[in-house]
């Protein structure tokens, strides 16, 4: 009896523990630690393939989208797509020509949340029609938007502009949503204002509309960084702010910044901005929101350029158009494009060191989108 119980014991991967409690405890743990245990034995190989169980399991930060296009004409038609994974080696975790899609021209990244994707894509009949899409490079499912009429405007606009951001949490809702920011000037010499947002949410498949409740001269910074925490979109002004918005339009909230920040992002539960560059000799400052209900800012780290790049790169005297792509969410790492060979690089706030990750080339074309995979939900 006893010989054939241990024989038992040894074909189930845990036999103190139920299956129920068992996958339970697997479903809390990183999918990268999930497939090592797939090496155990049989039993763990099995329990650890189980689709069910990879849904479940918590991501992390994979790689970055990103693309390059041929100079000198930068002719839209010929922009390539690719992916790098967060080592720089081995093969791309998903396939950055996306060929699950439908056909299309040619296809630009606007944003990444969480696992998917927002596309403009430019339909084959004509440049000038584009469609909008949101798609999950891994479960390759994807949705085309409704079209959206910019409303909120009144008459007499001389300029308009609008930009997207994308939200999605799959930990809350299976569903998500884009903002269109709606921008327009009524003068031909003064800077654009924000008048309202419309929101298009996957749960009901339209769109709605919401007037702004910020001030008139807020600014919306040039790039498309936003950061979505707790429900929450937020994105930076160029008058030391950040602007938020909950999922609803019914929260409004501008948080004042202690410097005109150039990229905003997440890290351990956090939002994190980081200060412009002014010259290679100046401090690059990075903060921390440590109290969000009070808008209080921590200094995290102060580094300069030599300290961050060495020679190698104040070579070419450019430091302040390297822009910070993005930061690691459960770490303490800040991704930042160097050199005018593009090298991507991870910069470590805790131990101040710098690691290569890869040359995205001087074809490299903003922006660069940090991704992690999502196999749950709807998309």
């Amino acid at each position: 009896m006893e010989e054939g119980s241990s024989k038992k014991n040894k074909q189930t991967p845990a036999p103190t523990l139920t299956e129920d409690l068992l996958r339970e405890i697997l479903a809390r743990v990183p999918y990268k630690s999930l497939c090592r245990f797939k090496c155990v034995s049989r039993p763990w190989l099995a329990l650890c393939s189980d689709p069910d169980l990879r849904k479940r399991s918590p991501q992390t930060l994979s790689g970055f989208f990103y693309r390059s296009s041929t100079r000198p004409t930068y002719n839209r038609s010929r922009y390539r797509h690719h992916f790098t994974n967060l080592s720089g080696r081995g093969r791309p975790m998903v396939d950055p020509s996306l060929s699950f899609l439908p056909d299309y021209a040619e296809y630009e990244f606007l944003g990444c949340c969480n696992g998917l994707l927002l596309l403009e894509c430019r339909r084959i009949s004509s440049e000038y029609e584009l469609d909008y899409l949101v798609c999950n490079p891994a479960t390759e499912k994807w949705v085309v938007l409704p079209d959206s009429e910019i409303v909120g405007v009144t008459e007499n606009v001389v300029g308009i502009c609008s930009r997207m951001y994308l939200c999605f949490d799959p930990a809350v809702s299976p569903h998500f949503k884009v903002f269109l920011l709606v921008q327009a000037s009524h003068h031909e010499r003064d800077y654009l204002r924000i008048t309202g947002l419309k929101i298009y949410s996957s749960d009901t498949g339209g769109w709605s509309f919401k007037k702004s409740r910020w001030r008139d001269n807020d600014r919306v910074h040039l790039r498309p960084d936003g950061a979505f925490f707790n429900g929450t979109l937020h994105f930076i002004t160029l008058d030391r702010s950040i602007l938020a918005v909950d999922m609803e339009g019914k929260a409004w909230r501008r948080i004042p910044t202690p410097c005109n920040f150039s990229f905003i992002g997440l890290s351990h539960g956090r939002v994190y901005g980081m200060c412009n560059y002014r010259d290679n000799a100046s401090p690059v400052s990075i903060w921390v929101l440590e109290d969000y209900s009070g808008g209080q800012w921590v200094l995290k780290d102060t580094v300069t350029g030599p300290q961050l790049f060495g020679l190698h790169h104040l070579e070419y005297g450019i430091l302040k158009l390297c822009p910070v792509v993005g930061i690691h969410p459960e770490s303490s790492l800040v991704f930042i494009n160097v050199s005018l060979e593009r090298n991507l690089v991870s910069y470590d706030m805790d131990n101040k060191q710098v690691h290569d990750i890869c040359t995205l080339g001087r074809e490299y074309v903003h922006p660069s989108l940090p991704y992690i995979p999502c196999f749950s939900g709807w998309l």
